[in-house]
This record gives structure tokens, C-alpha cells and sequence, in this order.
């Protein structure tokens, strides 16, 4: 579902950025703050992740998108996830939101590989439209790909990254 709120369908992103906080939160000794949490994976989990920490800022500090594409696939996989709705089709290209929609005070984290992977020019664009008061730091490898090899590299500073990012207080 490309972290999207399919009309008539499941509300993806409404899970991640609303319900599943609260569960956590509601089960867990874990802070409720934006401070407090943050969100990362890889190909359509950095798109995710990315996605939910830029259009909801107030739930979440940071977002780290390892091999992250930039808008919601639409093809046999995913269906018609917009049902015609070009708002919504908009709101789930991430380079769209940057020049259209409010920034918050999220950080994020984008990765990619000079060499291998096929969305360098997307991130380099990403990393462009960021404006303060977001941030964007990087991780652009010589060579690389859309493969756990090239995450298990880029994975351990993305998770010290994040924790520079977070608080638990």
C-alpha cells in the first residue's frame, strides 16, 4: 500500500504515523513527544519512513530512508492506490511535498550509491529541496545497490544517526 490512506481501503499511513504510536505507547514506557520517535527502512520501508516523518512532523523526529524512492509506486503490484484522486497522488511524491507542503523540524537521513543504485538522482533532489527548519544528512557510497549487502553498510550509521536524533526524555 506505499504507506498510503487508500480511499475505501486500509489506512496505511494513518497506522503508522496515528495507531501504531498509540499502541506502542500504550503498552510500553516509551515517550509520546516527536522527540521520541523515529522511523527508518529500506526501498519501500525508506520511502515509508521518509513519507511519515515529512508530513507528520509532530509525531516524529526523524525519518532514515536507505535506498528510499521518492513517490508511491503505482504499477501491478499496488494497484490503484489513489482511485483517481490526484491530491492524494501528489501528497505521495516525497520531492512534491518538499516544494508544496509545510516543512517541519523532522531530520532526515537518505541513502545511496554513486554507482548501483538507481535512485541517486532522487535523493541528490531530496537533499536539494530540504529547508530548515528539516535537515538532511546523507550517506552516498562510491558503489553500491538495492541490496542488504549495501544496507548492512549503511545500516549501523544510520542507526547512530538516529539516536542522535532521539531522546528519551
Amino acid at each position: 500500500t506505499e504507506c498510503v490512506d487508500v480511499p475505501g481501503g486500509p489506512q496505511t499511513e494513518t497506522f503508522f504515523s496515528e495507531d501504531l504510536p498509540k499502541a506502542v505507547s500504550g503498552m510500553y514506557r516509551v515517550g509520546t513527544q516527536p522527540r521520541n520517535w523515529g522511523f527508518m527502512g529500506n526501498s519501500t520501508g525508506g520511502y515509508c519512513a521518509l513519507k511519515i516523518a515529512l508530513h507528520h512532523p509532530d509525531r516524529f523526529a526523524a525519518g532514515a530512508g536507505f535506498s528510499a524512492y521518492y513517490k508511491a509506486a503505482e504499477d501491478v503490484t499496488t494497484g490503484d492506490l489513489f482511485h483517481g484522486d490526484d491530491e492524494l497522488r501528489k501528497r505521495g511524491d516525497l520531492l512534491w511535498s518538499l516544494d508544496h507542503g509545510q516543512q517541519g523540524s523532522s531530520s532526515f537521513l537518505v541513502t545511496s550509491s554513486k554507482r548501483g543504485e538507481g535512485n541517486l538522482k532522487g535523493t541528490r533532489e531530496f537533499i536539494r529541496k530540504v529547508k530548515s527548519p528539516a535537515e538532511v544528512s546523507s550517506i552516498l557510497l562510491e558503489s553500491g545497490g538495492h541490496n542488504f549487502n549495501t544496507w548492512n553498510r549503511e545500516i549501523p550509521p544510520g542507526l547512530v544517526w538516529m539516536a542522535g536524533k532521539l531522546s528519551a526524555t
